[in-house]
């Protein structure tokens, strides 16, 4: 039996805990969440959703918790929702050890047993989750007789040299740093998987957005055996992009002297900024106890007590994390520096930690409590399976 979709319910999915979607206009994304849902009604076809991976480092809440509560909540607007780990594009960004044999092993051993756990971890179906592998799906034909080659040749016909000098950012260098050719396919490759894969929403970080922003410029543009449809309709892929959260660390600042979100993110590369989601309460604990997490002072200015609100780590992962996947936050205290208390809102969290009413040290506690217990399946599961951690572990670029 076909999925019946609607309105409300996908794009409130496709809104949720989003920073932007393409389009921007309200009026055009309505008008094109309508074509999906009346074009895949129509068809019986569903509707696809894709978030791509390399494989690197261990993996943390930041880029899989928080990456599978939204695939959740799309799987339960009826998308069938695909997670690519792309160990070619692995490689060519040098990656792990640069060997496509670790690359892979680390892929099927670690990366996709614990993302499909988190994703049932964060009530989503882990059993209808499409997992992919570049190694494996390059090499295949479609339905049209097609290679996904014949496919990032036609897109590569709409991507000028300066358009992917500029998005070298999705391997993560920056436009006018020297780089390889090889890594200059990585644009084209990763616009070419949309199409391969006929996907309709597109989930990703911020740092990929011109490439999105090109694959919606070409759909129109390419030939029609590689233009991406639901039902026979020409489609744009609509894009949707998460925030990033906050690491530990304190503020980071550009050389300019301006805070950057990018700078300040949760990164495996720094591994005192990250919450592994395998962490033990006591791991935990003591990466929280270093967390940037500024004490409000009556003396302070309204805009400083709101800089320190903002760059909080702890209230940003409440807010955009621990809150939309519906878990409590519940510190506990003598009753001389206020008793217990179970924090069900962001709203009250904040109000009580801006008027000091909540120490950085109970805030500290109360959520590495929320996140252990949370992410204790995980935990549980990698310490019965160790050999796919080891094996990151023990790789040495």
């Amino acid at each position: 039996m076909s999925v019946q979709y609607d309105f409300k319910t996908l794009k409130e999915a496709i809104l949720f805990n989003t920073i932007e979607v393409l389009p921007t206009d309200e009026a055009q994304l309505d008008q094109e969440i309508q074509t999906l849902v009346d074009e895949a009604n129509k068809s019986g076809e569903k509707i696809r959703h894709y978030i791509g991976y390399e494989i690197s480092g261990i993996l943390h809440f930041g880029n899989n918790t928080y990456q599978m509560l939204k695939i959740a909540k799309l799987q339960q607007a009826g998308v069938e929702c695909m997670v690519w780990l792309a160990d070619y594009h692995t490689k060519i960004n040098k990656k792990l050890d640069g060997k496509m044999s670790t690359i892979h092993a680390i892929a099927k051993n670690y990366f996709e047993p614990v993302m499909r756990k988190t994703l049932d971890n964060c009530g989503g179906d882990s059993s209808k989750l499409l997992v992919f592998y570049a190694l494996e799906e390059y090499y295949k034909k479609n339905q049209n007789d097609l290679y996904f080659w014949d496919f990032e040749f036609e897109i590569e016909e709409y991507l000028s040299i300066n358009r992917v000098l500029r998005s070298l950012s999705i391997a993560g260098k920056e436009a006018g740093t020297e780089s390889s050719y090889k890594l200059t396919r990585y644009p084209g490759m990763q616009a070419a998987d949309v199409f391969w894969f006929q996907t309709h929403l597109i989930q990703s970080g911020l740092d990929q957005r011109k490439i999105y922003v090109s694959c919606r410029d070409m759909a129109d543009k390419i030939e029609l055996e590689y233009q991406l449809k639901i039902g026979n309709k020409m489609i744009k892929p609509i894009a949707m992009f998460n925030r990033l959260l906050l690491g530990m660390l304190p503020p980071q600042t550009t050389e300019e002297g301006s805070t950057s979100e990018a700078v300040s993110k949760m990164s495996k590369s720094r591994p005192d900024s990250a919450i592994y989601e395998h962490d033990s309460l006591d791991e935990i604990s003591r990466k929280l106890k270093k967390a940037y997490c500024p004490m409000i002072e009556n003396t302070d200015p309204e805009d400083i007590k709101l800089q320190k609100i903002k760059a909080n780590p702890l209230l940003n992962w409440a807010e955009f994390l621990v809150y939309p996947a519906d878990k409590t936050i519940s510190v506990e205290r003598p009753e001389k520096f206020g008793g217990n208390k179970n924090y069900t809102t962001y709203q009250e969290l904040e109000t009580d930690y801006l008027a000091g009413n909540l120490h950085p040290l109970d805030l500290k506690n109360a959520v590495a409590m929320t996140l252990a217990d949370w992410f204790s399946p995980i935990r549980t599961w990698v310490e019965q399976n160790p050999a796919g951690l080891e094996l990151v572990k023990s790789v040495k670029k």
